[in-house]
């Protein structure tokens, strides 16, 4: 009994021990070794809280309120605050006198990012400081104090509840996006070891979070890549995206983001609209086409093959003009479903190369609506107008399925099109399809089978125009809401903020139509047409006017000059009045020139009078 209670008795002493020791131990001095160390390592000013030791329920030391301030350019404000930063190490390399982290756990940290009116980022200036500007009061001549040869171990790290904030203060930026309730988990994190990664976060109060996992393989060097290979897995909602990455050894670079890289995404779903709704933001197919803040080039001088930039304009050596990633990189990915805009593409296939800024695709494919796309083409981010050029082929494409996707209103044009076009223009700092077509260039074909125009009756309307001239009404007509064809094709050309149509023919069972003019590419798209209309043999044998549609025929098919003018959303057809009024006396003029030549002058008079009564329909 007596040694039962000598052991409850060493056993409370051990615990008071440990419950009071770390109270008794004084880590100032270690903070005082060791934060200037860190601050030369920063460039930054640094301010700590409270150092304690912890022993139960294993060894180790809390840092509390830490604060890494902001560069003075940005502000007073700290850049980085982290609520407490707990350190335990592992025992058994400690009797080897070998640093081995059992584990590193962050807690609430949160790191503000302010980008500047001049492109610069507070981030920027995080370099290490001479030692005359900050120096040491741990050893002589400002020399710092003794710093482990190795970097150690760590078997666990843990980030608990971060939150990312970005400051974007240049003119006309949009809300910049910002992340809380990061929580990341790292394990093995060891040179020439897997790495094992693990997190989650949300992003601008997404309802679904962003969560990730995967593995790094690390090299067995930090120099000049730490990184051997990388497969991590990101899914939000519905979605989800996997990265495999490896650095091309051939390449190496000087630093990661120097190096070659080979990148594969594959993906099962990847839902654009999904994502945008989440955010709260609309997902209508009418919403504003900007996709980044500031503006689009505007002119001629702004096109692919020019500077791009306007007056005051930043210079190429300016940080905004800076590529915005250094490196290089093969890039391959395969997507199996797509959606955005409410349009869906399937087995997205996908081969390119970025090079300093430069992104280069060199094959793009899927089935969209019904049909095929196969597309290629390029753009230089590294410059301030962002140049692109593009060739793009979509073949037999369900018209009414994409412009139900892109529009609230009914469809303009329905069948099956083939389109091939080519393209260059600029994408700016945003991408708004009002400011980006006025610098637009290139050329297009289109065809488009067993269709039908929307919204207009081209045939009941050409007739009708021609019964009022004539002077006579039909109640007996029925108009149809739509046209349909057999085959329509144009040939385009884009330039200025104007599609110009150099050849648009229309076949159809009632008529042929053959038109050439401009369409305006922005709001509220005006249409400037002239057309040569031939209706069908039965129509224009029912019109009025017999000798009249017998002067103006061709081979017993009426031609009638047609204006096409209005817009896109509201068009109007209307018969040339002026062009077939000269038309129809050159061609009576004709027949009364042959009629003299002839010598038949008293059929000649009577010819004519028949003539007048047919053009007036009286």
């Amino acid at each position: 009994m007596k040694r039962l209670l000598w052991v409850a008795a060493g056993l409370f002493v051990v615990v008071l021990l440990l419950l009071l020791l770390p109270a008794l131990i004084d880590l100032e001095p270690l903070k005082a070794r060791w934060l200037p160390v860190a601050e030369r390592a920063l460039g930054r000013q640094l301010t700590v809280g409270h150092v304690r030791l912890s022993l139960l329920p294993v060894i180790g030391v809390t840092v509390r309120e830490i604060a890494v301030m902001d560069d003075p350019a940005f502000g007073g404000k700290p850049f980085l605050t982290i609520e407490a930063v707990t350190v335990r190490p592992a025992l058994r390399p400690l009797l080897h006198r070998r640093i081995e982290i059992a584990s590193l756990t962050i807690t609430n940290p949160a790191v503000t990012l302010i980008k500047r009116a001049d492109g610069r980022w507070n981030y920027q200036s995080l370099e290490p400081a001479a030692a005359s500007d900050h120096p040491s009061t741990t050893g002589p001549a400002g020399a710092p104090p003794d710093v482990p040869a190795a970097l150690p171990e760590l078997q666990h790290l843990r980030v608990i509840n971060g939150t990312v904030t970005v400051r974007d203060q240049r003119a006309g930026a949009g809300p910049p996006p910002a992340a809380d309730r990061i929580n990341l988990a790292v394990d093995h994190l060891k040179l020439g070891e897997t790495v094992g990664v693990g997190g989650s976060a949300r992003v601008n109060g997404w309802t679904a979070p962003i969560v990730l996992s995967g593995r790094v393989q690390l090299a067995a060097a930090v120099a000049p890549n730490p990184i051997a290979d990388a497969d991590l897995l990101v899914t939000i909602g519905k979605s989800d995206l996997r990265l495999i990455a490896h650095p091309d050894r051939e390449r190496p670079g000087d630093a990661p983001l120097s190096a070659s890289w080979n990148l594969r995404l594959e993906s099962k779903r990847l839902d654009l609209d999904e994502l945008m709704a989440q955010t709260g933001q609309s997902g209508t197919p009418n919403a504003p086409a900007t996709v980044a803040a500031g503006t689009v080039a505007t002119g001629r001088a702004a096109s692919a093959g020019s500077t791009g930039r306007e007056a005051g304009a930043p210079s190429a050596s300016t940080p905004s003009d800076r590529a915005p990633w250094p490196g290089r990189a093969g890039v391959e990915a395969n997507i199996g479903t797509l959606r955005a805009h409410q349009l869906t593409v399937d087995d997205l296939r996908l081969a390119g190369r970025m090079e300093n800024g430069a992104v280069r695709l060199e094959t793009v494919t899927g089935r969209l609506a019904g049909g095929t796309v196969d597309a290629s083409g390029a753009v230089d981010l590294a410059r301030a107008d962002r140049p692109f050029k593009a060739h793009a082929t979509a073949s037999r494409i369900n018209l009414e399925v994409v412009q139900r996707a892109l529009s609230a209103s009914e469809p303009k044009v329905t069948g099956t099109a083939t389109v091939t076009t080519s393209l260059n223009g600029v994408m700016g700092r945003a991408f708004n399809w009002q400011e980006a077509v006025k610098v637009l260039e290139g050329r297009g074909h289109v065809e488009v089978l067993d269709g039908a125009l929307h919204g207009i009756d081209l045939v009941g309307t050409i007739t009708q125009q021609l019964n009022k001239l004539a002077g006579k009404t039909d109640s007996q007509a029925v108009k149809r809401d739509r046209t349909p064809f057999t085959s329509a094709t144009a040939a385009v050309t884009l330039g200025g903020g104007v599609a110009s149509i150099g050849s648009f023919q229309v076949e159809s069972a009632d008529f042929s139509l053959a038109a050439s003019g401009q369409v305006g590419l922005t709001a509220p798209q005006p249409l400037g047409l002239k057309a040569e209309m031939r209706l069908s043999e039965p129509i224009s044998r029912s019109l009025p006017g017999k000798s009249a549609v017998a002067l103006l025929s061709e081979q017993g098919r009426l031609a009638i000059p047609v204006l096409i003018k209005g817009t896109i959303a509201e068009p109007l057809v209307l018969p040339d009045a002026q062009l077939l009024a000269k038309r129809t006396g050159r061609r009576l003029n004709e027949r009364v020139l042959n009629e003299v030549l002839s010598g038949e002058v008293d059929q000649l008079q009577q010819t004519g009078k028949s003539l007048l009564k047919g053009l007036l329909g009286r």
